[in-house]
């Protein structure tokens, strides 16, 4: 049986650039409701206790491995490339690393607890599930593989839920949770090769405003200044990562490696109104009254399902 395990949803390492200066492990955390901040471990946010167990529906026993798949595959590999960023001034990574970084932010957006909740609404969606998978079977056997799944069997059960839809449907109905895992583990996959095909670049703060995170740290911005939604719009969007106060990777339209942008404060408070409005903790290195005031000004939002469109 997988033992217990406290899921960080928003890895600690990605936490810890926005420490309080000289306490290292600890954040201010803003919530809707609450008269101010309050000082809190980064060891005790963004998890929740065994949020990956999967769990045989025949036997009873249960794995964690989508919990030490997300660490080994995608959170090991991008931390010392963040770190690397945390002290550049423009985005210069090699193919391989850009695939690291890529990897790392769509499963970051995808592993959120909001996207189960995001799986369980297209699952009424019948007709356009049937149509993802029918037109995207080689990514619903790859994902399938990286539950543990051999690729003969993965080809199977793919091959059963095209052939006999309604039945599929009913059993995941049945399965819930461990559906909800292995969707996000589709999407994360979707997002990873949409971003590598984007334009990277930073965004820096050039006053003391900073840039704050939160447990849902991916954002989309429109152009227009419209509002924006959740799950991530993947149209004219740019999607943006904090990574830092004073830093954040934006994902745009185009190719390649683009110059870092020095942001103002009146567009750094537009990137945290956006982080803010999908999230229910935000966290700053930062006790600020204008952080504060733009929590208690965000309306809380309920997120809708989707399927990921490019």
């Amino acid at each position: 049986m997988g033992d217990s395990i406290k899921s960080h949803f928003v890895p600690q390492f990605f936490l810890r650039p926005f420490s309080i200066r000289r306490r290292d492990e600890v954040v201010y955390m803003y919530r809707r409701g609450w008269p101010g901040p309050k000082e809190t471990s980064i060891c005790n946010v963004a998890a929740r206790r065994d949020l990956y167990r999967l769990q045989d529906m025949q036997t009873g026993e249960t794995s964690q491995e989508v919990e030490h798949l997300y660490g080994r595959e995608t959170e090991s590999p991008a931390a010392p490339v963040i770190k690397r960023l945390l002290k550049s001034d423009r985005v210069e990574l090699s193919a391989e690393e850009r695939k690291v970084i890529a990897k790392f932010v769509g499963h970051l957006i995808a592993r959120n607890p909001r996207q189960h909740k995001v799986q369980a609404a297209i699952l009424e969606d019948r007709g356009s599930m049937l149509k993802w998978y029918t037109e995207n079977r080689e990514k619903a056997i790859a994902a399938t593989m990286e539950l543990g799944h051999t690729e003969e069997a993965a080809e199977e059960l793919i091959g059963e839920i095209l052939a006999d839809p309604e039945s599929s449907f009913d059993r995941w109905n049945k399965e819930g949770k461990n559906l909800f895992i292995g969707g996000a583990l589709l999407v994360g996959q979707d997002f990873s090769e949409i971003l590598l095909d984007r334009q990277w670049q930073l965004l820096v703060s050039d006053s003391s405003r900073v840039f704050v995170t939160s447990d849902n740290p991916v954002i989309s911005i429109r152009p227009d200044g419209s509002n924006p939604s959740w799950p991530i719009d993947l149209g004219d969007t740019v999607i943006v990562v904090p990574i830092s106060p004073k830093q954040c990777l934006a994902f745009s339209k185009g190719s390649g490696e683009g110059a870092t942008l020095t942001l103002g404060r009146e567009q750094i408070d537009r990137v945290n109104s956006n982080s803010i409005l999908f999230a229910e903790w935000i966290f700053s290195n930062l006790n600020s009254r204008t952080i504060q005031s733009a929590v208690d000004a965000s309306p809380a939002v309920e997120v809708r399902g989707k399927l990921v469109k490019r």
